[in-house]
């Protein structure tokens, strides 16, 4: 994917990496990169322009049914008890508008990005309720639209 994004040929992109053509061959047909190499391209994607970028994550949200898009909307709260009710109180108001997915609503702190806390609870597997994650009563009605 990364490859086509930056629109080189198969021997172009390995002379760019600097490993054989044969390699980004192998790549192509499935091959799991080794940590040296995967890391040769983790740089080239973060060096890549904008435009490449973005080809790149289209190209592979491209290859997945249905995908998703994680859109990050920064909001100012004092703590995460806050945080977590602004998150709910969006997702409630939002959850009319069927391409927004509320299963899954998480909160982070720019600190620490990447630990995210749940805002919903997930214990009814396929059908998540509508009650904040981690309540100890019964799960209570679903939201209308998740």
């Amino acid at each position: 994917m990364l490859r086509q994004a930056l629109r080189l040929s198969v021997r172009a992109f390995a002379e760019h990496l600097g490993v054989s053509a044969r390699m980004v061959s192998k790549w192509e047909a499935g091959a799991t990169p080794r940590p040296f190499n995967q890391a040769a391209l983790d740089t080239a994607l973060a060096r890549a322009g904008y435009d490449v970028r973005n080809r790149f994550a289209d190209g592979c949200a491209g290859r997945a049914d249905g995908a998703q898009w994680l859109v990050q909307l920064p909001v100012r709260a004092p703590n995460l008890a806050a945080a977590l009710t602004l998150a709910e109180t969006a997702a409630v108001a939002v959850a009319h508008v069927p391409q927004i997915v509320t299963d899954d609503v998480t909160v982070c702190s720019r600190a620490v990005p990447v630990e995210h806390f749940r805002v919903f609870c997930d214990r009814a597997g396929d059908r998540p309720c509508a009650g904040r994650h981690g309540h100890d009563d019964p799960c209570p009605t679903t939201l209308t639209s998740r």
